[in-house]
Parts: C-alpha cells; structure tokens; sequence
C-alpha cells in the first residue's frame, strides 16, 4: 500500500516501513512515552522537536529510496512546506500501512518462543557432551593390566 502526498513541490510517497526506517524511527523515538491509548494530538504533542525528523524518515520522495536520505535536510524542507492537514493524514497513513499492534504481537509471541527455547537448553544437560570422569574413576592405557604369556 502506497499512500502520495504533494508536499510544497515536490510529490512525496509513504510505503510500509523497511527494516531500516524502523531502526531509524527507534533511534528518533528513543525515550519517547506515549499512553496505551492515545490520539493523534496527543502523538504530535509527545514527538514535539522530532516530529519532522520521523516525517523524513516515512516519507521518500516519489520514486525514490528510504535509504541514504539526508534526513536533516529533509526534515527542515518538510517542516516548513506540509500543512497541519497533512501532518495528521501522514499519521493516520502511517498506521494504515504499518500495522503496528499486531507487529507488536508477533513480536512478543517471537520473543516468548526463544526465552522458552533458551530455558530449556538451560535446563537440559547437552547430550553432545560426555559425562566427567575422575582420575580415580577412569583407567588410562598405561594402567591397563597386561596379561603374562604363559610358559611353555
């Protein structure tokens, strides 16, 4: 699903995230607290400072790339050329494209399979390792008893 906007001049596009803008979202939205249930007033007013900056990040301009943007640059071009109507149709937008909750979801149920995963290896002993044996336990090739050839 592709969503366009004209934005200023210039013809702007808004794609489900890549992996990459993701990262890039993470690191603007690092510390950021929101409520479970939350409006998008309420989304502007906790973004604040980086709210043009995660627009640079969802928005590629038309026919081009998510990656290798100048994002600063862009976020200062964006800022002063989209309107408030189009600040909240990019958000609204983005959560048609992305559907967040239910990544979210699979999310948990992925990071729930490999805690499990990693407990259980914890409490399972490796089957590939052999059990430990004490010096007294074990004969080594120079304590083998030889047998004496007998006489004849």
């Amino acid at each position: 699903m592709v969503k366009k906007y004209l934005i200023g001049e210039k013809k702007y596009e808004q794609r489900p995230l890549v992996f990459g803008q993701v990262r890039q979202l993470q690191e603007i939205l690092q510390g950021l607290r929101l409520q479970a249930t939350f409006d998008q007033a309420q989304l502007l007013t906790a973004l604040g400072d980086r709210l043009p900056l995660a627009l640079a990040v969802v928005l590629i301009l038309e026919g081009g790339s998510a990656k290798g943007k100048d994002l600063p640059e862009l976020a200062d071009e964006i800022e002063f050329t989209i309107s408030p109507e189009q600040v909240f149709q990019v958000i609204e937008d983005f959560f048609t494209c992305n559907p967040i909750a239910s990544l979210l979801v699979r999310l948990k149920g992925v990071l729930g399979t490999i805690r499990e995963k990693i407990s259980t290896g914890l409490q399972k002993p490796s089957a590939s390792l052999p059990e430990e044996t004490s010096a007294e336990e074990s004969e080594s090739s120079g304590n083998a008893h030889r047998e004496t050839p007998a006489h004849t």
